[in-house]
């Protein structure tokens, strides 16, 4: 397993970079973020601190939409890197469960402040995840953090803006720059492979 001193630091790193997004006079739109985060550099191509970007992404976009404060979403940032950091790395294989999914479920925890004892919201964040996993199943593994991030937050904008009437766009197609670190590239059986390379 990859030595925690490698990557934890991202964790911070990837908040800050949220909280310079949401202060900026324009809204930076969540393909550029969510590029920016998986992008940052040094950063190992796989990690858990991908388990984080996911609901970072998303806290920030969605509640500079709202008009929320920096104060709550540097709360939410704060707790949702707690949660994050409870899902170790290789959660996918080890457990069944992919990292970005449980981070799908940890934004919409957060954003609607459901606990165990919820009832409608409840549901939200146990069906994102399970129809994140659904969509990551029909790719199949291995792993790749880089592909798992972009199509959980792809398939949960519809949900998203149809619970919160926020209309963010959908994701432009990511044309992926990473492969060539990722020693399990699924190549031209991922969507995001480019096209240029598939012989």
């Amino acid at each position: 397993m990859l030595d925690p001193s490698v990557y934890e630091p991202y964790f911070p790193q990837t908040k800050q970079i949220c909280l310079a997004s949401f202060a900026a006079p324009q809204e930076e739109g969540l393909a550029a973020l969510l590029q920016r985060l998986l992008s940052q550099e040094g950063m190992p191509t796989h990690c858990p601190v991908h388990h984080y970007i996911v609901p970072a992404a998303l806290l920030t976009v969605c509640r500079k939409r709202q008009g929320e404060s920096v104060d709550l979403l540097e709360a939410e940032l704060t707790e949702a890197m707690t949660r994050a950091r409870n899902v170790p790395g290789g959660f996918c294989g080890f457990y069944g469960t992919c990292g970005a999914a449980v981070g799908l479920g940890i934004f919409w925890s957060i954003i609607t402040g459901t606990t165990p004892l919820s009832a409608q919201t409840w549901s939200f964040g146990n069906r994102a995840s399970g129809e994140a996993l659904l969509k990551l199943a029909e790719y199949g593994g291995p792993r790749c953090c880089k592909r798992v991030s972009w199509l959980t937050v792809s398939g949960a904008i519809d949900r998203i803006n149809e619970v919160f009437d926020l209309h963010l766009p959908a994701l432009d197609e990511m044309t992926c720059s990473f492969y060539k670190s990722n020693g399990e590239c699924l190549k031209d059986h991922c969507p995001y492979y480019p096209k240029e390379t598939v012989k």
